[in-house]
């Protein structure tokens, strides 16, 4: 039994790992809010006798905040908050017109200075989705406008590695609209590992020797090419960093999360375009960006591998 049994979801199964992928549910869903990816959320994974990801806010739960999700949740298009392009449409959508948020469907604008990823924007017609499912994989396709000669298509498919502790996630983004656009995408990756507090028995290890900015809480210190925590923040305490010192090769697009007991590797397969970490005293989230630029007619594919291991930190 998992905190996950009672919204719509499957499992995969291989082996002595299972996991559990959240399906997307206008009406039920376990995340309706305006920001993430509804597809293939990994809520949960369970190897052996370990516990990875989970829910990272306190409850009750809400479905329709904008954050309040679990596990490998990803994001496109975060905008100037993090360097990054809006969503699709967004810069000469109208005030009260629609736009296209990747992975969550169309989105009516409001009056603001500039897209915000905080707001809670009012979904006007949720993403619909062709899921299908097969022995250790399931796929997810989403088709949306044209709204404005903006339109795509959105394919993202969660795989079990057959005989290993991991699962890859695998990404194709196609711009079937009149119109060129540029986007981010990022896994906030909440990351709870045996269900244990985040401290300093929590580190991240990297390709590179890391630099942190933007933090001012003390928490985080980086320490050659590991980054530590100096203390337990409290459960509702956030924390960040802005990580620099990668470069432009997909090698630098790998980290491995170490918890008390158990640990995961995360490995993308472009050049990162940004890397930042947040978490609280329940969740560490390392989120690597990359970065998608696409005429008409295009399309880019691209993959997360997550593989789960004993050794703490």
């Amino acid at each position: 039994m998992s905190e996950f049994d009672s919204w719509p979801h499957t499992t995969l199964v291989d082996g002595n790992l299972r996991l559990v992928v959240l399906l997307p549910d206008p009406l039920q869903g376990y995340y309706r809010g305006p920001r993430f990816d509804w597809a293939g959320t990994v809520a949960l994974a369970e190897w052996g006798k370990h516990s990875f990801f989970g829910s990272w806010r306190l409850p009750p739960h809400r479905p329709r905040a904008n954050d309040d999700t679990a596990g490998t949740a990803g994001e496109f298009g975060m905008g100037p908050a993090s360097d990054s392009p809006p969503p699709i449409g967004y810069a000469d959508a109208p005030v009260g017109g629609t736009f296209l948020k990747i992975g969550v469907g169309q989105v009516v604008k409001i009056d603001e200075p500039a897209y915000h990823f905080e707001a809670l924007y009012r979904i006007s017609r949720p993403a619909a989705w062709d899921i299908r499912q097969d022995e250790g994989k399931i796929s997810f396709v989403q088709e949306e406008g044209p709204v404005r000669g903006y339109a795509l298509r959105y394919a993202k498919t969660i795989e079990m590695e057959r005989s290993s502790a991991s699962f890859i996630v695998r990404h194709t983004l196609e711009n079937t609209g009149a119109h060129p656009f540029a986007q981010t995408h990022y896994c906030h990756n909440f990351l709870r590992i045996d269900d244990a507090p985040v401290g300093p028995g929590t580190s991240i290890e990297l390709p590179f020797d890391a630099r942190l900015s933007k933090t001012d809480d003390g928490v985080l210190v980086a320490r050659g090419r590991r980054i530590e925590l100096t203390r337990e923040p409290r459960a509702d305490e956030d924390f960040f960093a802005l990580v620099t010192g990668y470069g432009k090769t997909a090698e630098h697009n790998a980290m491995t999360v170490r918890g008390r007991d158990a640990a995961v590797r995360i490995s993308g397969s472009d050049p990162l375009y940004r890397l930042q970490v947040f978490g609280t005293g329940r969740t560490i989230c390392p989120e690597p960006f990359v970065a998608i630029d696409l005429a008409p007619g295009k399309s880019h594919s691209w993959t997360i591998r997550y593989n789960f291991t004993e050794g703490g930190a």
